[in-house]
């Protein structure tokens, strides 16, 4: 691990623990064995740390979301299954990342909150589309507002950093099957909901049943 990657790896654990405005930069000076004076070498700010964190974490988000949207010819539901999958698993792999995240985002001003707003505004309106698109072929209920869906989507997963274990008895695949079932059978057209039920097995049922 090179000296910036250290340091930055420093600011995560530091902010997650103590909190952005209690972490020094003798603080992360210390925890990488640097003098203070040489910090700035690497970095600008105790700022500029917090929002590499925040960028890192909207980055890979934002990656994975569009890579699979631009590859994938996959239905509304199933998308929106593959969102909900890869937020609950990379909440739980930058657990520290997302902690600071959403406690410390508005730490940040001027441009630096402007560019993080944008990736964020960027984010939600992929699975806004997704939903759209869910509405338009009537597999979603059109009588339901898409951007207060999106922000209940977000709501959901994004406060499982609170209470997800990552050495808990289901995966967090495993949780993310689970909240997709309670908040995608909401979203469906009535229709598709009961077509769904009709369509599992009493094996899959039984399967269900061992996980809960």
């Amino acid at each position: 691990m090179d000296r910036r990657e250290a340091i930055i790896d420093a600011a995560v654990r530091l902010f997650h623990e103590r909190g952005y405005s209690n972490t020094s930069m003798q603080n992360i000076a210390d925890a990488v064995g640097l003098l203070k004076g040489s910090l700035y070498y690497y970095i600008t700010s105790k700022e500029d740390l917090l929002y590499e964190i925040h960028e890192r974490f909207m980055n890979v988000l934002i990656e994975k979301t569009e890579s699979r949207e631009t590859t994938t010819d996959l239905p509304p539901r199933q998308r929106l299954e593959g969102v909900i999958i890869d937020l609950l698993q990379l909440i739980r792999e930058y657990r520290a990342y997302v902690e600071v995240f959403f406690r410390e985002r508005y730490s940040m001003e001027g441009a630096r909150w402007d560019a993080i707003h944008e990736k964020r505004t960027r984010y939600e309106a992929v699975v806004r589309e997704i939903i759209q698109d869910g509405q338009r072929d009537g597999s979603f209920r059109a009588d339901l507002d898409e951007q207060i869906v999106t922000f209940g989507l977000f709501g959901m997963c994004n406060w499982s950093y609170q209470w997800l274990n990552p050495n808990g008895r289901l995966s967090a695949a495993e949780i993310a099957r689970n909240l997709s079932t309670l908040f995608l059978d909401g979203l469906a057209t009535p229709k598709r909901t009961s077509d769904k039920h009709r369509e599992q097995r009493p094996s899959d049922q039984a399967t269900k049943a061992t996980v809960v």
